[in-house]
């Protein structure tokens, strides 16, 4: 019987420019796993540990639950994904959105876009939620590699 010997797999290798993907769901919270399992598999052509991947995919979650509060029932996702060698950026467009303030939480108590604004501050390198403008809102993360030699 021959043996094959195992090689290493070598890593992915990202152009320097970046790499897009576009993934289009309705904007309701049982969507949101579709939008998590995407970054996932993204983030996975990071060097990113167990740890940073979990907290992208809590960061994802909060972002588009924060990002579609007083969206329409037939509201749109728009998740767009930019990697680099370094880098996960996630571009969220959610129409169609009222422009109300979002309701806040008892005196004392968080509201849910301040728990999800504290968790967001902790999980990723930088992020925003932008006021809605004609019906759609834009968010934004972003999650830095570093690189494994540096840990």
């Amino acid at each position: 019987m021959m043996r094959k010997t195992k090689r290493p797999v070598p890593p992915v290798e990202l152009d320097q420019a970046r790499d897009q993907v576009t993934l289009g769901v309705p904007a309701r919270p049982e969507m949101w796993s579709i939008v998590r399992m995407t970054a996932s598999v993204l983030a996975a052509r990071l060097e990113l540990t167990f740890e940073e991947v979990e907290d992208l995919r809590l960061a994802v979650t909060e972002l588009c639950s924060s990002c579609a509060v007083g969206a329409a029932l037939d509201a749109t996702c728009e998740a767009r994904f930019e990697i680099s060698g370094d880098r996960f950026e996630l571009h969220l467009d959610i129409s169609t959105v009222e422009g109300s303030p979002p309701p806040t939480g008892e005196q004392g108590h968080f509201s849910m876009l301040e728990l999800s604004k504290q968790i967001l501050l902790a999980t990723v390198d930088d992020h925003a939620i932008d006021p809605v403008q004609d019906g759609l809102r834009h968010a934004y993360l972003r999650k830095d590699s570093t690189p494994m030699a540096l840990r």
